[in-house]
């Protein structure tokens, strides 16, 4: 009997299997496609390497702001695409290499639940382990109004999948997969209408980062329509036609295609959670405690299958965090979702940990709100990016530091400082109070720390 078998082979469960194993624990990982999961093979690295390629390609006009003699005429997507694929690929066959440097075995079947200590595995076999996690992430959520070919109605796994560009494309929900699709097809010419039933895109993100944002596209063409509903009137193999219903008018629009990006939902079937007593919520999220633990004690769960933020930091930490259990250590502490970080990778990038304003004000608690914009920051306009703000949420009465919410060049690098500091229970006069390197977009926040404490110099 193995130690562990972990199924699902993601961020979360190759983490989770190559940390036992380095433990000395004997180790399977059961994955029933590509390791890497969603996130390495169809979401996450694609994704951000068509973002990189996509920026290349706007920045083509500041190259002949200074004279060269360029033109994105000459951009072939079909190879932009098969590079995104040829990143896809470097870095499966690394995590294929630790595998092997590991000796986890791995078995490419799917797997199910016969007894709390048994999986059936679909190519026959049968894997025994002492402790089992359930890593099976989560697929992206259907409207039954769309469906689905992934030649008109795609969705995020279609997009990244295809080698030609649509000349109008609408996409149907604006959280960060939207907005991020929204940036690279409209930078590589595509017409880009984005549609939100919310009142603001990003919904979970700070009302004035989503301003921003919004406003941000509709400058550069993207045409933004939050508060709005879309359903199909006819799709056919040329395209679909959309009734679109915004600010109490309604109107038909014509799309090549449209991309359905409204959330996923948690891959708990057919694992036979039910058969051994594996509780689930109502969502279908399997149940766990604080430390991953399931109803049934030697089975754990991580990752986007659970009821936790669906971010692959998350699952990569309590991969971490169920291995640090089963050795019996102890060492890393349950999950704070208040110490999470957000980010999502358009240009201009958003980044965020902690509460939005609103959600501070909704709970009663007496805030200081500021903004720095980093229009103040020399390196914003030496490298041409000064469009953005950090925006600090702190407790008036203890100056504790409750959210933080950038908008612009670098927010995704930029964020994880103060990730740090709040981990640290760092006060904004600690912040303030360190020398950051000059010139740097980072001094964006030492100037926002600056501003809580009333020792602003550049605002």
């Amino acid at each position: 009997m193995l130690d562990l078998a972990v199924v699902g082979g993601g961020p979360g469960g190759y983490v989770a299997a190559i940390k036992a194993a380095q433990a000395g624990l004997k180790v399977a990982l059961i994955e029933r496609d590509r390791l890497g999961g969603v996130c390495l093979n169809w979401g996450c690295i694609p994704s951000k390497n068509l973002i990189h390629q996509a920026k290349l390609v706007s920045q083509l006009d500041d190259l002949v702001a200074i004279g060269a003699a360029t033109s994105t005429g000459g951009v072939d997507y079909t190879l932009m695409q098969e590079k995104s694929r040829d990143v896809v690929e470097q870095l499966t066959t690394g995590i294929r290499g630790l595998m092997k440097k590991n000796q986890v075995v791995v078995h490419e079947a799917s797997a199910s639940l016969v007894t709390p200590t048994e999986l059936a595995l679909s190519n026959g076999e049968r894997v025994s382990a002492r402790n089992i996690i359930l890593a099976t992430g989560s697929s992206p959520t259907a409207l039954s109004d769309f469906p689905v070919d992934e030649q008109v109605v795609l969705t995020s796994t279609g997009i990244l999948a295809q080698k030609h560009l649509p000349k109008r494309l609408a996409i149907v929900g604006a959280g960060a997969i939207g907005c991020e699709f929204a940036y690279i097809m409209s930078k590589l010419g595509v017409d880009v209408s984005l549609f939100e039933a919310q009142d603001h895109v990003l919904p979970l993100e700070d009302r004035d980062i989503s301003k921003a944002l919004a406003d941000y596209f509709e400058s550069t063409g993207v045409t933004v329509a939050v508060g709005s509903t879309v359903s199909p009137s006819s799709i056919t193999t040329k395209g679909v036609a959309l009734s679109v219903s915004h600010q109490g008018k309604s109107s038909q629009q014509n799309f090549d295609q449209v991309l359905v990006v409204v959330g996923r939902k948690p891959n708990s079937a057919d694992l036979g959670l039910e058969a051994v007593g594996v509780a689930i919520e109502a969502s279908g999220h399997i149940k766990t405690n604080a430390s991953g633990q399931t109803s049934v004690a030697n089975v754990y769960a991580i990752g986007d299958v659970t009821n936790s933020p669906a971010l692959a930091h998350v699952a990569i930490y309590e991969a971490e965090l169920v291995i640090d259990r089963i050795l019996g250590k102890g060492e890393l502490a349950p999950l704070d979702s208040s110490l999470v970080p957000a980010a999502i990778y358009c240009e201009p990038q958003v980044a965020s940990v902690g509460v939005t304003e609103q959600e501070a004000r909704d709970s009663g608690r007496d805030i200081k709100v500021v903004k720095f914009s980093l229009s103040g920051a020399g390196k914003s306009i030496a490298v041409g990016q000064p469009f953005g703000f950090v925006k600090l949420i702190t407790d008036k009465a203890t100056d504790e530091l409750v959210g933080a919410h950038i908008i612009g060049k670098d927010a995704s690098e930029m964020i994880n400082q103060l990730v740090l500091a709040k981990t640290a229970e760092l006060l904004p006069v600690d912040i303030a109070s360190s020398i950051y390197a000059h010139p740097t977009i980072s001094e964006s926040i030492a100037e926002a720390a600056r501003a809580v404490i009333d020792r602003p110099i550049h605002s």
